[in-house]
């Protein structure tokens, strides 16, 4: 992974907000994220983007939710990190169109293909908020608003974004 703040950012999330939440098995855990640490630097592996993100919000809910769960109850606050990546996730969301393959997900310079339930993709779309979709507890099994601070947080991290910023 040649960007050093990304490569950071995903450290720090994996040592502070996963790692510690995923299993009681913390070493078994740790060899996991740096395993996927290794893959992710290994320049001889081509990560498709559209793969990575093929469903990303019911991947969100079963792979990160729990982390984020955790990490609340033990803490008392919301992940930084978890919630930086949650907030890309909705401006990814926020910005899909129909493309002429398919979804894509409209950003400076290029478009990304975006595959998940149509109703995800056409959520902002057709008129949906932030708040709303965070509420939506089809999509999340649960009301993510309730995580105090967290819809705020989501909503200013998404005004640096669509200002041009990163929260990296």
């Amino acid at each position: 992974m040649k960007n050093q703040k990304l490569r950071t950012f995903l450290l720090e999330t994996l040592d502070q907000e996963i790692v510690p939440f995923v299993s009681d098995d913390i070493a078994a855990t740790k060899e996991f994220s740096d395993s996927v640490l290794d893959r992710f630097e290994n320049p001889y592996l081509n990560h498709q983007l559209t793969s990575i993100l093929l469903n990303s919000v019911s991947k969100w809910r079963a792979r990160d939710l729990p982390s984020f769960r955790e990490y609340y109850e033990k803490n008392g606050c919301i992940p930084p990190h978890m919630t930086k990546g949650f907030a890309y996730l909705v401006e990814l969301y926020k910005q899909a169109r129909k493309g002429e393959t398919g979804y894509v997900s409209v950003l400076p310079g290029r478009e990304i293909p975006l595959v998940d339930d149509l109703c995800y993709l056409t959520y902002f779309a057709n008129g949906g908020t932030v708040a709303s979709f965070m509420a939506d507890e089809t999509a999340w099994g649960e009301d993510l608003t309730r995580y105090e601070g967290f819809l705020h947080q989501v909503e200013a991290y998404l005004e640096v974004l669509e200002g041009g910023g990163s929260l990296l």
